[in-house]
């Protein structure tokens, strides 16, 4: 067995993996960027080199962090087809990172060349043809349908001198839960209600050689998830069940000059907002009722809360990079910044009706929930 012997890089002491395109079109990937973390030696997609979980994590798209200002964690849900490459770092960071314990994740969105390309992807599933694999006992809930489209193009507006790419993907999916209500439906042992998830996702980006030393690139995306009857248990009725609404929309801006092998300047914009909504189906004014029993609780009448998650943040950086020769085999590397970043985070949950109906362990016979005087006291 022979192998080339391992170089060591005598001037960057991190430790991380890079994954570029070529390796992102073979590998198998999930719906969210952070998926693409498992490939790296060592880590996990919420866990990296034995850190916290991803609140522990920085997030950077484009050289700009963007992590969520609530909760922690990635802030733009990016589709990996979007990107050119991503960066899993940490150990050993420049002292230009910071404001994470974990690992330093950096994403690069794909941008337009000179060659015009295209692609489209069809996929699909459904329970016609796949078997059930859920337990008896289970509450989570297995895919009964799926439909994906995605596609996208990128090439030249004037050649040598302006870019674009254009990208977009439309993910339907059912899914179905087992039916823990007692009830025999048409259904045989899954619920009648389906929960439905349709998520589109819109990204754009103009790249502009604005001169030999300049290039500007400007990005906007969007990532809308709308959901019918969202995290079912199969312990709730259809009028129990909860709406979701979970619109995204981000936009960067860049600007890099360089000097030749002397100096490069990076001056970056970002924006982000997101505004999800988790509306039950009956007024707000409607009180739900949720039975007090061992092995699962049973939703009746209303959704018990209605929850609001809406962060935004704006976040500006600049980096400036200068190299100089101190004679012979000697070279300084200066590099200087700033980050500046304003973030807001709303994050209401209100119980509806202003109350909750709980009786205890409905186990009689006459049980009925909308009958009041069939609940046990």
């Amino acid at each position: 067995v022979g192998a080339a012997p391992n170089a060591i890089d005598t001037e960057d002491t991190r430790f991380g993996t890079r994954i570029d395109e070529a390796e992102l079109s073979a590998l198998p990937l999930g719906y969210d960027f952070t998926s693409i973390i498992a490939f790296t030696p060592g880590a996990r997609p919420d866990q990296v080199w034995g850190g916290a979980t991803q609140q522990a994590n920085s997030y950077v798209v484009d050289g700009v962090a963007l992590n969520h200002p609530g909760v922690g964690g990635a802030l733009i849900p990016l589709n990996p087809s979007w990107l050119e490459e991503l960066e899993v770092t940490g150990l050993a960071a420049g002292a230009e990172y910071g404001n994470f314990q974990g690992g330093l994740i950096g994403g690069v969105p794909k941008s337009g060349s000179n060659t015009r390309t295209g692609l489209l992807r069809v996929s699909g599933e459904t329970d016609r043809i796949n078997a059930t694999n859920i337990g008896s006992t289970e509450i989570s809930a297995e895919v009964a349908g799926r439909r994906e489209v995605e596609g996208e193009l990128r090439g030249p507006l004037v050649r040598d001198r302006l870019f674009y790419y254009l990208a977009g993907q439309l993910v339907q999916r059912e899914l179905r839960v087992l039916d823990h209500l007692g009830n025999t439906s048409v259904a045989g042992r899954f619920l009648p209600t389906l929960g439905t998830h349709d998520e589109r996702k819109v990204f754009g980006k103009l790249t502009w050689q604005a001169s030999p030393r300049d290039v500007v690139d400007a990005s906007v995306g969007l990532v809308d998830l709308q959901a019918e009857h969202h995290a079912q248990t199969g312990f709730e009725t259809a009028e129990a069940g909860t709406r979701l609404s979970a619109p995204t929309l981000f936009g960067l801006l860049s600007w890099r000059r360089s000097w030749g092998a002397r100096a490069l300047l990076d001056i970056r914009v970002a924006r982000l907002d997101g505004d999800e909504r988790r509306d039950p189906y009956g007024a707000t004014t409607v009180a739900g009722m949720r039975t007090w029993e061992l092995g699962g609780d049973r939703s009746y009448h209303n959704a018990t809360f209605r929850e609001r998650f809406a962060p935004a943040t704006t976040a500006i950086s600049a980096d400036a990079n200068i190299f100089s020769s101190g004679g012979g085999t000697i070279r300084h590397y200066w590099k200087a910044g700033i980050e500046l970043s304003k973030s807001r985070y709303v994050h209401q949950h209100l119980r509806n009706g202003g109350m909750t109906w709980r009786p205890a362990a409905p186990d009689r016979p006459t049980f009925d929930a909308s009958l009041p005087a069939t609940w046990p006291e």
